[in-house]
């Protein structure tokens, strides 16, 4: 099943932009009640740092360092990445007034964004994750960039795109979103770290290829196999015959079928099955989803007419069983799916192994699946470990995909150090582009030790209530990405988070820039919070998000309309 239909479709996609536009709606509800009488909500979206991205869009780069009246050095626009501005230098000269022009590309990219973080989190566990990862990200504190002339609602649909992309496996996709994230902020080295992570995997993947089949022939024999063994041919039941004498990994079929239904071995072979078997639809809990795979496990493997099939679990021993599909419910294109003996049956006309929908890939996935859960099978479990779902399932591996998916995450790596030795070639210093971030900015990078202080600083008391809510910001950041760790969310995105994190705090500047900054890192760490939702109770959940909402939504209002000081 594609992607599109497991999310939901058109309707899903719809529902999930409106409850985004209707978020914006209401933050901006929140920045109008809180602006100071006289003063436009226009004007506040496009402080600071947003007249920058303008000045940019409508000027151009300088020609080299700016100086104010004192000969001293100070900022000036090559601070800023050039995607954002040349974006919104076209929506300009499409006769767009130019502030309006920078908060529809900012706008639109961040209904982008919502859209993105939806698919990604249905694309890798499920629906109603994929919809609490969305409310959570856009509505968290400072989620009030995503409505400003900022780079962040931009930055975030890229970095979403590329991670849906890269594990879609559309590497050309993958290139194109990674090396435009590059383009759009500094932090677009952490996607290009991500993407070759991703392309390593990628290459475990097409080595491993060959290991399963090995090792997987004692549990599924092969055509040759079936057509050579003692009774070929003959009908079920009859001398020789399939009834009673099936081998699975040298067992009987009663002894294999047996120690498949019965409690799982306690054994250190076996796999782990909570990725294998994980909540991927939003129907069907795990244990149902091991079931249904039990079910078909204990149909058994025959052998009858010289093809080796699955008996129905119904009826294990009666021929008209053979090849009819095993009972659970359907899971479309995971664990537990309806097995019809067209489709998804060994004994095909042409006599290839079919899919069998079963965890992993086919009946050899499945099946080895099935014995390192249940029968303990070390060599099961050594073929399951290399075959954990780290992408979307889309067949082998192939030389020129493997070249693609290098190919992206280089060209994203490059970005944006060519924007940066641009900036230097324009000026003529090499350095030239860090120097003017100090300048204008006092951004330097010190190792988080800035923040550290901060911290401590904060957490004795201090600071007051924005310092505070920052400073907790920074520390439930840090602890949930190490959940995701401990959850062991895909290895990319928990790449892409510590990377743009590390990134974020070990940068000495405005601390109150610093929840800003990390609205691109919860991407990472509101998602064991949003499996956490929506394996909670419904009511549980929405109180949860009304909360988080809440608070997220004033917070931003707050500090654009109320705090004196820049974002």
């Amino acid at each position: 099943m594609s992607l599109w239909r497991r999310a939901g479709g058109l309707r899903f996609a719809g529902m999930v932009v409106l409850t985004a536009v209707l978020l914006r709606a209401l933050q901006l509800l929140l920045v109008a009640a809180l602006t100071i009488d006289g003063e436009r909500v226009v004007d506040r979206l496009l402080i600071w740092d947003g007249d920058w991205f303008l000045n940019v869009a409508m000027h151009g780069y300088p020609d080299g360092y700016s100086y104010d009246d004192d000969g001293v050095r100070v900022g000036n626009g090559f601070a800023f990445f050039p995607l954002f501005p040349a974006l919104v230098r076209g929506v300009i000269a499409l006769g767009v007034q130019p502030g309006y022009a920078s908060l529809l590309v900012a706008g639109v990219a961040g209904l982008v964004a919502a859209l993105l973080i939806y698919l990604l989190g249905v694309a890798i566990w499920s629906r109603p994750v994929g919809m609490m990862l969305m409310v959570l990200v856009c509505t968290q504190p400072m989620a009030v960039v995503l409505n400003m002339g900022y780079t962040e609602s931009l930055f975030l649909a890229l970095v979403a795109g590329t991670m849906l992309a890269a594990y879609q496996r559309l590497w050309w996709l993958a290139a194109l979103t990674g090396v435009a994230a590059g383009l759009t902020r500094p932090t677009g080295v952490a996607v290009g770290l991500a993407l070759a992570v991703a392309a390593f995997l990628l290459w475990r993947m097409e080595k491993a290829q060959g290991l399963p089949a090995q090792l997987a022939a004692p549990i599924i024999p092969t055509r040759s196999q079936a057509a050579a063994a003692p009774g070929a041919g003959a009908e079920p039941g009859s001398p020789g015959g399939g009834s009673g004498q099936t081998l699975a990994a040298g067992f009987s079929r009663e002894t294999f079928t047996s120690r498949l239904s019965a409690p799982a071995a306690s054994s250190s072979g076996r796999a782990d099955d909570d990725d294998d078997y994980d909540d991927d639809d939003d129907d069907e809990s795990a244990s149902e989803a091991r079931g249904a795979v039990a079910g078909v496990a204990r149909g058994a493997l025959t052998r009858g007419t010289g093809q080796w099939r699955v008996l129905g679990a119904g009826a294990p021993d009666t021929p008209s069983a053979v090849g009819r599909a095993s009972a659970g419910p359907a899971r479309p294109g995971g664990a537990g799916a309806t097995l019809g003996a067209p489709s998804g049956g060994f004994g095909t006309p042409t006599g290839e192994w079919r899919a069998l929908g079963l965890p992993g890939e086919g009946a050899v996935g499945g099946l080895l699946s099935l014995a390192a859960e249940r029968t303990g099978s070390g060599a099961a479990s050594k073929v399951i470990a290399t075959r954990k779902a780290t992408f979307a399932a889309k067949g082998r591996v192939t030389r020129a995909e493997l070249v693609q998916a290098w190919v992206a995450a280089a060209l994203t790596l490059l970005a944006g150090p060519v924007f940066v030795l641009w900036v230097g070639w324009r000026v003529g210093e090499w350095d030239a582009w860090f120097k003017v971030q100090t300048a204008g900015w006092g951004s330097t990078f010190d190792g988080g030790a800035s923040v550290a202080t901060f911290l401590l600083e904060t957490l004795r008391g201090v600071n007051g209530m924005v310092e505070m809510v920052t400073a907790w910001l920074i520390l439930g950041t840090f602890v949930l990405c190490l959940v995701a760790i401990v959850e062991r969310v895909w290895v990319p995105l928990i790449v892409y988070g510590f990377v743009a994190m590390g990134l974020v705090i070990g940068q000495a500047g405005y601390w109150h820039s610093k929840p800003r900054l990390l609205v691109p890192v919860l991407l990472l760490a509101c998602i064991p919070l949003a499996r956490a939702l929506a394996a909670a109770p419904r009511r549980t959940a929405i109180a949860v998000l009304a909360l988080w909402s809440a608070f997220g939504l004033w917070f931003g209002a707050y500090m654009i309309s109320i705090w004196p000081f820049t974002i």
